[in-house]
């Protein structure tokens, strides 16, 4: 076997120098997962060798030496100018059988164990690892804020089936620097979300732009005509905001109705169920809407950018004499309204609001990881939605047994 030299680009085998070290690590733990996916059976000729370097990302020397290194093992040979497979012992390879999960604690992937409207972001992790249980493979949940240095460079060197990363971790520094790590070695990695400083990497995200035009087209069913968006800062918008003011306008286009300018709110999201805190949040809204909801000219409907923020719109509407969701309607989005903290303080509902469906995010996260692990080389990133479902709470049904009316 080739000894490692970490301190060096290059190793030697008999009389010839090859290019060694980190390059030669790489292809030979990505040649090794190849045989471990059970893509190639024994007896079978490997890919190209073109083919080959470009899949594990070395150059062709670097990958003959490998391929030399498994031959020298007894785990390929040569015949008839090219390579066949002979053994690999996949049962032994526990990282070929896992999908990690790049996380953070308070998302961390449950699989199964939580209940609720799922509407939270934890959802998501908790689908992935539903569905790497259903497959039959093993999860490793992985904490960017807790791995150390060491820790990472032995991932590197045995890498998992694949890796999803969440949103949440992804915000972490920790987080980035695992994912770019991660990226240099050629993992199979997809991220969670849509955000522009992840287009690199293959992604899904939640369909914003159909949620906010189903949204949008239910509240133009119920006779609402001036629909107003209130977003926490209406010049610098996420992607996910900025893709919910596409489906918004689209709807209120197609309805012939004039799309009205969103207003900007700093945060009002409450911690907690704070009374003197929610109670300011309410007056901070309610100056912002004053003039809004006002003369012939007023909106009818408020759009908030989630479901934390209906309860403080509610009352804000409110305070300033209109009776909510007959005045003015207030819907939502993420679908969790009904776990907030808030509703010890309050007892509002929205007229509406979104299930991003983020249990099914975290499904088709898994699946597009073995989806890409089947093929032979990695695609270019590419990104799937999820369309994501209008709900309306059924008050009816509400003040008996909390249940709810799924609108499709």
């Amino acid at each position: 076997m080739l000894s490692s030299k970490r301190d060096s680009d290059y190793q030697v085998t008999g009389k010839a120098h090859v290019r060694g070290g980190p390059a030669l690590d790489r292809a030979l733990k990505g040649l090794s997962r190849t045989f471990a996916s059970g893509r190639l059976g024994a007896g079978e000729y490997l890919p190209s060798e073109r083919a080959l370097a470009k899949d594990v990302g070395v150059a062709r020397g670097t990958l003959r030496a490998a391929l030399d290194s498994l031959a020298r093992s007894g785990v390929i040979r040569a015949s008839g100018g090219r390579w066949v497979l002979l053994k690999h012992d996949a049962e032994a390879s526990l990282m070929a059988h896992t999908i990690g999960i790049l996380t953070v604690w308070d998302e961390q992937p449950l699989g199964g164990k939580a209940s609720g409207s799922g509407g939270w972001e934890r959802y998501v992790a908790i689908g992935a690892a539903d569905a790497v249980r259903a497959a039959g493979l093993h999860t490793l949940a992985l904490y960017p804020e807790r791995l150390t240095t060491g820790q990472i460079r032995r991932l590197l060197q045995d890498l998992p089936r694949g890796i999803v990363v969440s949103t949440r971790a992804q915000g972490l520094p920790e987080g980035r620097a695992v994912l770019e790590a991660l990226a240099s070695a050629r993992a199979n990695v997809v991220v969670y979300g849509n955000a522009p400083e992840v287009a690199a990497y293959p992604r899904v995200a939640s369909d914003h732009a159909d949620g906010a035009y189903q949204l949008t087209r239910w509240l133009i069913v119920q006779g609402r005509r001036r629909i107003l968006r209130v977003w926490p800062d209406a010049e610098l918008l996420p992607y996910w905001l900025r893709a919910r003011d596409a489906g918004y306008e689209r709807a209120m286009r197609e309805a012939g109705l004039e799309p009205l300018p969103p207003v900007g709110l700093p945060v009002v999201q409450v911690p907690g169920n704070d009374e003197a805190l929610f109670s300011s949040a309410v007056r901070t809204v309610a100056g912002h809407l004053f003039e809004r909801l006002q003369g012939s000219q007023a909106a009818d409907a408020l759009m908030a950018d989630t479901d934390g923020n209906i309860f403080t719109f509610a009352a804000a509407c409110r305070l300033l004499g209109k009776r909510v969701h007959e005045d003015v309607a207030v819907v939502g989005y993420d679908n969790y309204w009904a776990e907030s903290p808030l509703r010890q303080v309050v007892d509002d509902v929205p007229a509406a609001t979104i299930d991003k469906l983020n249990r099914r995010i975290g499904e088709e996260l898994v699946r597009v990881l073995l989806d890409r692990d089947v093929q032979n080389g990695m695609p270019a990133p590419d990104l799937r939605l999820v369309k994501p479902r209008l709900v309306v709470p059924d008050v009816v049904t509400m003040n008996a047994k909390r249940g709810m009316l799924e609108v499709i």
